[in-house]
Parts: C-alpha cells; structure tokens; sequence
C-alpha cells in the first residue's frame, strides 16, 4: 500500500489532476525537506536524459524506489547519473511543474470570482467550496448548512409565518454549484448564474424561484398541493414534480426549457402559454417575442451537468459564449467569417483546456489566435481559403 504522499507522486508522475488539499501536502513536503532542494538542482542539470523517456514508460516501484532512496542521508561524494536517477529526474520535472502551477494559481486565486450568498438583510457571504459549516446571518442566526459545493436548507415554515426572506446564490464564470431547497427541490446552477429563492416555502403555498441569470437544472420534490414556479422575467415555468432545465442568459437572445421527465407548462411575458411532455424544448425569442416547441435529443441540452460542453449544429458564436463562461474567459472575435459558421463538438471541461477546444475547432475551419491572460483575441483570416468542413460528432 502507499502512503499518501507517494499517491500524490503517482499522479504527479501519471500527469493526473491533484486536489486542492493534494497540492498543498505536495508543496509542504518540498519546505519542509531541507535536502531536496539542492537535489532538485542536480536533477534539473541531469533533467535533459528524462525527457528522452515517456512517463507512460515509466515503473512506479522504481520511481518511488528512487525517491525513498534519496531520502536516506549519504555522505558527501561525486555526483554519479545511476540508472534510477533517471526515473527520478522526470518524478522532480514533474514536481517542479507541479509546484510552479501551485504558486499561480494560489497567487491568483484571491482574484478569482467567488461564489456568494446575498442574504436578506443584504450582506454577502463568501463559500469556499472545500469547507463545512454552518452559515448564519448578522443577527447570529442560523441559516443554511454549506457541505462543499451544497448549501442545504432544512427550515419547514409554519401557515401564516412572516415574512419570507430570501436569499440570492450568485456562482461566477467557471463554476457550478448546487442548492436543496427546503422542500427538497434540488437546483444545479450553471457558470455565470444568479438564482433569487425563499429560504422556506409555507405550507400549502406556490413554491417561487426567481432565474435572474444563467442556467439551472431543476430536480423539483413533487407536492400536488403547492405548485413549483420558476421565473426568468421572460418566462415563467410552472410544474408539481419533474426534471427540467432553464437556460435563461440575459445576454442570450434565445431562452431555452428542456423537459427531462415529467410536465411543465410554459408562460411567457405575452401570455403564450405551451404545455411540455418529455424530450421537448420550448424555446422563447426575445427579438420576437414567440414561444416554439419541439422534439429534442435532452442529453445536448444538459451536458453542463456533466461537466461537458456538446454543440450540435451550433453557430460559433454562441459557442464562444459558453466557451467563455465555462473557463473563465474573454474572447473577441475578429474574424467574422467565422462568427455564423456553425460547428458539432463534444468536451470535457474538466479534461480539456480551452486551448484544446479552440485547437479542436481550428481543424474543421482553420483560424489563428492570440492569448494574452484570460483574454482571447481571433485574428482575421481573410487570406486564408474558407471551406466548409464541420466538426464530426467525437
């Protein structure tokens, strides 16, 4: 079995993600050890012979063998390249790599949006996602428990209690979090949404949410006596007990509902009103003010869940949009060819950089572009020849 810290140098070695927690214990061992660091020195001067080698080449006996072995005190002598330094040299790039990845993003992440809770008397509270705790108001009462990337609320209003105080989740670009409601409604918010929702329902009463921005997938806990509304200001949804999904961006022209399972019924602000079965979008134009159904493949609409991105027949466009909110982003596109062109894709947020999906799309209609922090810049391309070649579904 390994120890812990051997399992962080395995998925060091295997390139795989480290957890928050993860990097810190990687990063404490690196202090606290007086002897690697010049260790590390030598192996950087070395480092040229592992790049020869391919990490999926790589022993792990060995590696962590070699590790172990540098640990034990030696005495003073010439430095001599044994066969296991080898392994060793990729272990220490890797970890070199790994650390410098550490500092940036530790160093950023204070200026990386939180997520936050408005509450009703109007302060803020931020929620790192890696805690547990209970969250209370000015007043020192309790108002939600926080389990990580959940805030869970339990407190069953009495008929005739007064008044109802809401509260407002707002989750920035490049994250996702999720809410249970009182009744047991489960909310999964999108990148860039801001919901506004009763921190109780009473008894017997329509249970009201407010979508002020974004996207949210809705698991609603059935109660026959207190129908669940949700409203965008555009729509409004209105069901007893489903799945379903709201796409409601206010910088978006289109406002999308796609049913999973059960029925909604569909308002919009004209009073159009259009009643959903399941694998059904009701979709409501805001140029036009028209509210359209029709049939649907529900897992394109619901990736996010997932933690994908699926575009199908998709205009570049609006992929930009999600791509710039799911990774945090802002990308000016000068090369408006390209803006209506339209594209089929399939990603993995949490595998994929956003250098790898612009990658991807520069295959099937090349075009150039330049980074600069967060801020992507797609240069003209007008001289090069346009063709009309979509992306294959992966």
């Amino acid at each position: 079995m390994h120890t812990d810290i051997e399992k962080i140098y395995l998925k060091v070695i295997q390139n795989h993600p480290l957890t928050f927690e993860e990097r810190r214990l990687l990063v404490k061992k690196l202090r606290d050890d007086p002897g690697l660091k010049p260790f590390l020195l030598h192996l950087k001067d070395i480092h040229h012979e592992a790049t020869a080698l391919k990490t999926s080449d790589l022993d792990e006996k060995k590696a962590l063998l070699a590790l172990k072995q540098r640990m034990k005190p030696e005495p003073k002598k010439a430095l001599r390249i044994r066969p296991w330094m080898r392994y060793a040299a990729i272990l220490t790039g890797i970890l070199i790599t790994g650390y410098s990845w550490y500092l940036f993003h530790h160093t950023t992440e204070s200026n990386t949006p939180k997520i936050t809770l408005q509450l009703e008397d109007g302060s803020v509270r931020e929620l790192d996602e890696s805690t547990v705790n209970i969250i209370t108001g000015n007043n020192g009462r309790a108002i939600v428990s926080q389990k990580k990337n959940t805030l869970h609320y339990d407190y069953v209003s009495q008929p005739g209690e007064t008044p109802v105080l809401h509260n407002v989740l707002n989750v920035p670009k490049a994250k996702t979090f999720q809410l249970i409601l009182s009744d047991g409604t489960r909310i999964l918010l999108n990148s860039g949404s801001r919901i506004r929702y009763p921190e109780a329902f009473h008894p017997g009463e329509k249970r009201i949410v407010q979508l002020l921005d974004g996207e949210a997938y809705f698991s609603v806990r059935h109660d026959s006596l207190s129908p669940f509304i949700v409203r965008t200001g555009k729509i409004d949804v209105k069901v007893l007990g489903t799945e379903f999904n709201i796409s409601a961006y206010t910088e978006d022209s289109l406002l999308h509902t796609v049913l999973v399972s059960g029925g909604v019924k569909v308002r919009s602000e004209g009073g159009t009103v259009r009643e959903l079965v399941p694998n059904q979008i009701a979709t409501y134009n805001r140029a036009s003010e028209q509210l359209s159904v029709q049939q649907v493949t529900v897992t394109d609409h619901i990736a996010w869940v997932d933690g994908k991105m699926r575009f199908v027949d998709k205009p570049f466009g609006d992929i930009l949009k999600t791509i710039e909110r799911s990774y945090d982003v802002k990308i000016i596109n000068r090369n408006k060819k390209l803006q209506h062109a339209r594209f089929y894709g399939d990603f993995d947020i949490h595998k994929e950089s956003v250098d790898d999906v612009l990658k991807v799309f520069a295959t099937g209609r090349p075009f150039s572009y330049e980074r600069n922090g967060n801020v992507i810049t797609i240069l003209p391309d007008a001289d090069k020849k346009e063709h009309e070649t979509l992306l294959p579904m992966p």
